[in-house]
This record gives C-alpha cells, structure tokens and sequence, in this order.
C-alpha cells in the first residue's frame, strides 16, 4: 500500500473495471439481477421455484455486462471477454442478446438490455442492481505445512469430483450442413466422421438417400427407387447403410446397400409397421428396428439376426401402450437407450444393458426425444421443448443431474451423433395456418388469418364460428374467430401438454376436446369464454377427438386401453364417468344425429357403426383416421393427404358416387380439415413453410 509522506495510508482510487477481461464461469461469483438468482458456474437463472438454464456464451455475455453496472459495453469488449478476442459474425453476438432479452421477459422483465446504436450494449430496467452474494473472505495466518496439506487435499478432491462429475457438454460451434432441399431429415454420421447420410426430398413419400462429405462438396444420391427411404444407420466398417423403405398401405421394408458399389439386399420386413427405424449394432451381425406383431400391440423393438434372419423382440412394453422406439445405441455397443411411451402424456427414456438385459428407466418431459449418446457413452442426448424452449439436454446414464446442452431459436427434431464429438440435428421451420380452398382450379390457398402459428384441428359450428388448436405466437391452446371477428385465445394449455380435436355442442355454446386434466388424459369441456365446466376423466393410454350426442348431454370418443382402441360414452353436463360403447378396433368416432360413424383399425374406409358395421367410403386409410367429417347426409374426406393438390372428396351415405367439393394445396395431412354446415365450405390447415435442414454441431466439454 502506497503510503503519504507521515507514513499515513494512501486510499487509492479502485481500478477502473475492465469489460474485456475473460470471463471464466468457474470463477464467476453469484449474484443477484433484481429478483433473479444469476450462478455463472452452473449457467443457471432462477427466482423461486422457476429455473432456467443459459448457454455458456449467453451466460459470459450476461456476467461480462453485469460487471459494467449499466455502464455501457462495446461490441469489441464483449467479444474479448466472452470469446477470447476471436473472430466472430455479429449474428453470435445477436443471438447471445436475443437469449437474455427472451430471458428477462420470461422473468417478468427483471432486467433489460439497451443497444446503444454503433456503441454496444448496457444492462438496464428497474431490477438491474447487481447485488453479489459471495463474501470476501477473511485472511489467516496458516503455518506453511498446513498450506500445504491443505492444498493437496484441495486438489486431489477436485480431480475426485471432476472424474465423478465430469464438465457439462457444450456446443462449441455450429453450421449449417443442408439446405438444398425442403426436407433433409434422418442423419447418420459415419464411423470415420467424415461423411453423413440423410434423406432428402420434397415430402414424406418419396425421400431418397444423400451421402455428402463433411468438409464439403455436393451431394451424391444413394438410392433412386420408389418409395420413401428414411433412418440410415451405418455399418460398423462403415461400408454399408441399412435403412427403412416406407410405401402407403405396407408393411415397411429393412433393407442394405454398399455405400461403395450401390449393390442393395433386402434383409427383413416389418409385421405390421408402415414406417420403422433402424440401427446396427456394433458386432455388425444385428440389425435393431421397430415393430409391433399385430395391429393392437404396442410398439417394440426387434432384434435381426443378418446371418441366419431369425427375429426376436428385444423389448417388451406394457400391453396398451404405444410402445418403444427413438432408439440410440451407445459407441461402445453395450447399451441402447430408447423412449417407451406409456400414454401420450408420459414416456420415459430407457437405457437397456444389451449384455445383462438389466433396464434402467429415467424420467423426462414427455416432449423431450432421444437422440444419440455422447463420445464417451456415459450421456444420452434429448431434444424438443421445455417450458416452451427448443433445447438439447445431456441425461447421465449414471443418475446424475441432466444437463443443459443448447437452446435454439427453431424447433430441432432428430439428433444423430457420431465420433470426434460431432452431432448432427434436425432443424424445423413450420408455418401452418387456416385456409379457404382456391376460387379457381390450380390457384392458392386463401389464408384465413396470416400469422407465424401453427394452427389446426379446425372445427366449424352451425352459425359459422369457427375454432382451433395449435401454436400463436409462443402460446399453445384453444383458438375461436366469430363470424367477420378477429381470432381470440380461448384457453391456454402448458406448451408441451396434449391437445387434440375440439369440438362444437349441438347448440354450439360449448367445446368438448382431448387434453390433460389433474395429470391424468381426459376430454375437457369449456363454454365460449373459455370456462372451465368439467372433465370426462380417461385412464387408458391414448385418447381421440370427440363427438356429441344429438341432445348435447353426453360424449362419444375413441381411447386405448391395455385392450387396444375402443369407443367410450361419458355424461357431458354434468361430466361424468366413462364406460365402454363398443367392441375393440375403433379408432375413431363422428355422430349424425342419433348415427355413429368410424374408422377400424386394420381397414380402409369410413364406417357406420350403430347397428351392423357397414363400410360408406373407400377412405382413409386407417394410418390418417382423422381425414373425414360427416356433414350433413354425406361423409368428407381427402383423398390422397400427400396429392399436388390433394382434394376433399364428398360421399352420400346413402350411395352413389363421391365427387370433389374443394382442391385443397398445401393441405397439411395431420392438420385437419372442417366444412361449415351452414354453407359447405371448407376450412383446412393449409402448408405456408414446412422446412428441415441439418445443422452439423461441435460439442465439447465446457
């Protein structure tokens, strides 16, 4: 300490704070942003009960401009600190700010962020005062032995907990791989790392297969037959890919081909599966792939034999649930981790040791689906949506903690992973609105209400009111627009929670549709205003769309029980209990007055079901049972969901022949369609962007 000139102590001024200094998140302290709780070393925000975790770049940028204490921070300043000076487009950048703006309204606007224009950024708001929770420690006198010891003991319980608690995994980089296609799905990454097959196309009926280098070139085309080729896997040697061949109305095919002489065998069949996946285990002698034995089983997994063709299932679900599949198998060959689905609100990941055939079952969000494993196979990595966020997570096969991996801005599907720490992921820009058919043969579809939404479930009541289920504006739930009225939010639901099939009382005062209730499925009853007037409890594993009976007093709808699908009735005011209307093999249901009509599992074609069941129409197919409505004395329904356009087909009940009522472009085949029953027209979720590029990620160990 500098002293004056009477040996008195020199207060001297504080050093200036350097924003530029790295910002190393192991070291940061804990502080306090308002009412939130910032924990740089576990990249965590939280206030409450509420958590929420940040990126490793979004979380230095936030700690870099907190240091500041609103002072202002240069764009230059915030790349030394946050990425060591290196050279970085300005979109990384953005997109750190985009995070913790999103970030500060999720917390009730606790804190904002100022541009300051050709300057940089401030950390602003009311809740803004950095309070640091960490206290200077005091000094001791320690004799050198003690400091010694003390500091060995330090160490070897730092390396002890670092190999029991590994660093999380990070994205390091990312890049774009794809985007010559509107679809480009079903990554695998070769052996070598080197090399990555995907399926590319217009649509989901005629993909083929790409292999394409790495470190860049244009693609090269594997297959070119009829058919949709989907789930590469590479062989072991890397000198094979077997994947799926999918065609309408067929059991799926397995099939190999030499990725060097383009030679293909086909190697298997599916029972009863019209798409599957597929992966091969490292012995190089197995395939796995998915498959149910019969229409009313449960999906599992399925162990091929290449030498001798023998099939055995691997797995065993519970009877009446949907099943396993979104397989993984780790690197080292030894465990293959998947999702077993025991209702449409619960599935959890599995990891099955395929040496003792020892399961050891985790629970997750029943919006987060498996993916690949991590190099060191001791991480399973998920992808989909929490709290309304597109996010990867890493899941400990050991039972620790899950791990935030990334978030992004766009809904990510597929995760495939492959050595060097390379992933590849599927990322989904999906826009889907209401539409009106063309007024002119070949023309467009009339949008309804323009928006970025995912809309549909589209139902019509007699005066011409129309609503929705889907996605607005980061809100997921039920929509309704009066005639000549704007769209308004009915109700809102939790952003990964089920949701299907709304439906208009005969009065048309209330809507009866399928969701969760008191954790449990049910079909739930709401009037106009969205007011709550009960819930028809369903304790099976999947729930339908329902339908009212003539009077408006009780419900009809198709749910699955350990069984398979059959029709129940419940009372609908009030809500009562369900109970069994019908034998097994419904899967769906409609009324006409006091008439019952559906579609059966394993046949084609709307049925009427009161009295003996009697085939009306040719179509749907039993893949696609919500492609029809009753309206008036005829059934509706599309003839072909993937057609260039496809069309609405109207069929008498009485008999004669069906005719077109509407083209229908874009139609967006599990979106739905509607008629008005006052004036016939229709009202469908129309495509107005469905795109799937593949994003190559570098992970690392942060």
């Amino acid at each position: 300490m500098r002293r004056f000139a009477d040996q008195s102590p020199m207060i001297e001024a504080p050093e200036p704070a350097r924003a530029s200094r790295p910002v190393i998140l192991a070291r940061e302290p804990d502080f306090r942003l308002g009412g939130l709780l910032i924990r740089p070393s576990l990249r965590e925000a939280s206030a409450g009960s509420r958590r929420h975790m940040l990126e490793p770049r979004v979380m230095q940028v936030l700690v870099a401009l907190a240091r500041m204490d609103g002072q202002v921070v240069s764009r230059d300043e915030l790349i030394e600190a946050c990425w060591g000076g290196r050279i970085v487009g300005e979109d990384a950048l953005n997109r750190c700010i985009g995070r913790l703006r999103r970030l500060a309204e999720t917390f009730d606007h606790c804190f904002a962020i100022d541009t300051v224009a050709r300057v940089g950024y401030r950390l602003t708001g009311p809740g803004a005062d950095i309070v640091p929770l960490r206290a200077r420690p005091r000094e001791h006198r320690l004799a050198a032995p003690l400091v010694i010891t003390a500091s060995l003991m330090v160490v070897l319980g730092a390396l002890a907990w670092h190999g029991l608690n590994p660093r999380p995994w990070t994205v390091e980089s990312s890049k774009l791989l794809t985007s010559a296609q509107p679809m480009e799905r079903h990554a695998a990454i070769s052996p070598d790392g080197e090399t990555i097959a995907y399926s590319g196309g217009a649509d989901v009926l005629t993909r083929q297969i790409y292999l394409r280098a790495l470190a860049g070139g244009e693609p090269v085309r594997l297959t070119d037959e009829p058919g949709d080729h989907v789930s590469s896997s590479w062989s072991p040697d890397g000198a094979h890919l077997a994947y799926i061949v999918v065609r309408p109305g067929e059991p799926c095919r397995v099939v190999t081909r030499s990725v060097r002489t383009g030679l293909a065998r086909g190697v298997g069949r599916c029972t009863t599966d019209e798409r599957s996946q597929v992966i091969w285990a490292r012995s190089g002698e197995t395939l796995f792939f998915v498959d149910r034995p019969s229409q009313d089983a449960s999906d599992r997994i399925v162990s091929l034999d290449l030498t001798t063709g023998r099939l055995s299932d691997l797995t065993h679900p519970p009877a009446g649930s949907p099943g396993d599949g979104d397989m993984g198998l780790s690197p080292d060959g030894r465990f293959i981790s998947f999702q077993r689905s025991l209702s449409d609100t619960v599935s959890p990941l599995v990891i099955r040791d395929l040496r003792t055939g020892a399961e050891r079952v985790f629970s997750k969000g029943a919006d987060l689906n498996p993916g690949g494993w991590t190099s060191d196979s001791r991480d399973v990595l998920l992808v989909g949506r929490v709290n309304g966020d597109n996010v990867i997570w890493a899941f400990p096969i050991d039972g620790r903690r899950p791990q935030h991996v990334m978030s992004g801005p766009l809904t990510m599907g597929r995760l495939a992973t492959g050595p060097k720490n390379l992933a590849a992921v599927e990322v989904d820009t999906e826009v889907y609105n209401l539409a009106s058919p063309p007024a002119r043969k070949g023309g467009e579809p009339v949008i309804i209400d323009p928006s970025k939404a995912i809309d549909g479930a589209p139902t019509v009541s007699a005066d011409g009111t129309l609503a929705m289920a889907g996605w607005r504006s980061g809100e997921a739930g039920l929509w309704i627009k009066p005639p000549g009225g704007e769209v308004r939010q009915l109700i809102s639901v939790a952003p990964e929670s089920y949701l299907d099939g709304p439906r208009f009382s005969p009065d048309g005062t209330r809507l009866a549709f399928a969701a969760e209730a008191d954790g449990h499925l049910a079909i739930r009853i709401v009037d106009l205003t969205g007011r709550d007037l009960g819930a028809v409890a369903f304790f099976g594993s999947q729930l339908g769309a329902p339908a009212w009976a003539a009077d408006g007093r009780s419900l009809i709808f198709a749910g699955r029980d350990a069984g398979g699908w059959r029709l129940y009735r419940a009372p609908a005011s009030p809500a009562g209990k369900a109970a069994p209307a019908s034998a097994y093999g419904w899967l769906t249901v409609q009324t006409h007055g006091s008439e019952l009509y559906g579609v059966r599992a394993g046949s084609p074609g709307v049925w009427r079901i009161d009295g003996t069941p009697k085939r009306i129409t040719s179509l749907p197919h039993p893949a696609f049972p919500n492609l029809w409505t009753v309206t008036g004395d005829a059934i509706d329904y599309v003839d072909d969901p993937f057609g260039h356009p496809a069309h609405i087909m109207s069929q008498p009940i009485a008999g004669g022949p069906a005719r077109v009522i509407a083209e229908a472009p874009g139609y967006a085949y599990d979106k739905g369609f509607a008629v008005n029953p006052a004036t016939g027209a229709v009202v469908y979720a129309a495509t107005r962007a469905d795109e799937t590029d593949l994003e190559l990620l570098q992970l690392g160990r942060g």
